[in-house]
């Protein structure tokens, strides 16, 4: 298994690590596979590897792909398009966003010329399409698993909050080799492990892919593409640098996603009769702040106007049902 430690680490100084290794039974020889979480604090993934062996990128990785004083270079270097970056506001008419170094989710990334500090930048806005590729790579190699339509909660305070996604097949019309090229690239130069997601914008005119991040990790569209195929395998025999599993999907349904942010503060019911569509249910009492996410909803069908219809459907039945019951805080 191609895993590692790094002895640079003293564990001992983030006590809810160390909480969480001594109340789950985990020994020494136990392997660690990493999520999100760490795209702010790389140095967390250091001090888990420092204890134990690690299935992940490793936070030297993680720190030269959030970085970006070293990832848009290197997109440069690559001849891969990207929006153009400043690390202050540049008065030259143009629209732009700050995002925080190391932010995910979307929640930190604001528009206007508020003032960036240290470890925020601004990224020029680019019109057109959001979409995500989730990707598998050995260090050397990628295969391309899955492309999303993504969208954004467009919702004060947080308009560029991740809200759902929608798989979508990855055909010559979506740009299918310039895709493949772009993840083969990026994981030779990186060397990334496993499954990573790649965010970009297709520009309005469609002759263009401008990549806004990479995020070396299983992401949460994973759930879209493994209906009909187990991607976890897939994705350790990745980070042992082997790419010969069978990954390939067979068509189906197209799948979709939504995020369902609450209105107003809530408290979940001791007892409820989730739907079967409800995926990430918090727990029985727990309180809900408002703009914090309830739950996931899922949903599939024909075409992607009726996936999405579906999905808004789902959410307002949740709203004027559970969570509106719930609003008791």
């Amino acid at each position: 298994m191609d895993v590692y430690r790094d002895p640079a680490r003293d564990f001992a100084n983030y006590p809810l690590l160390k909480s969480l290794v001594e109340n789950t039974g985990l020994t020494p020889d136990s392997c660690i596979v990493t999520g999100s979480g760490f795209d702010s604090c790389p140095q967390v993934l250091e001090a888990l590897a420092a204890e134990f062996p690690v299935i992940a990128n490793r936070a030297h990785t993680l720190r030269q792909v959030k970085d970006p004083d070293t990832f848009f270079p290197a997109l440069d270097v690559l001849g891969i398009s990207r929006p153009k970056l400043s690390r202050t506001y540049p008065h030259d008419g143009d629209r732009w966003l700050m995002k925080q170094v190391g932010g995910s989710g979307g929640g930190h990334i604001q528009e206007g010329r508020s003032s960036a500090g240290k470890h925020s930048y601004y990224q020029q806005y680019i019109a057109g399409s959001s979409y995500s590729l989730l990707f598998l790579a050995d260090g050397r190699e990628a295969v391309c698993i899955g492309l999303n339509k993504t969208w954004c909660r467009e919702r004060e305070p947080h308009p560029y909050r991740f809200a759902g996604a929608l798989a979508v097949p990855i055909t010559d019309a979506t740009g299918h080799e310039k895709l493949s090229a772009i993840a083969r690239a990026l994981a030779r130069h990186f060397g990334l492990l496993g499954l990573c997601g790649l965010d970009f914008v297709v520009s309005i005119d469609g002759a263009d892919i401008f990549v806004l991040e990479l995020n070396p990790r299983p992401t949460a569209t994973i759930m879209l593409h493994e209906t009909n195929r187990p991607l976890f395998p897939a994705h350790l025999q990745a980070c042992q640098g082997r790419l010969d599993g069978d990954i390939s999907g067979t068509p189906g349904p197209q799948p979709g996603m939504q995020i369902l942010y609450a209105d107003q503060n809530i408290r979940v019911p001791e007892r409820v009769d989730w739907p079967p569509w409800v995926v990430d249910i918090p727990g029985a009492n727990q309180v809900i702040k408002k703009g914090e996410p309830c739950c996931t909803v899922c949903a599939d069908g024909s075409d992607t106007a009726a996936v999405r219809e579906l999905l808004d459907e789902r959410c307002r039945y949740l709203e004027q049902g559970i969570f509106r019951i719930s609003a008791s805080c």
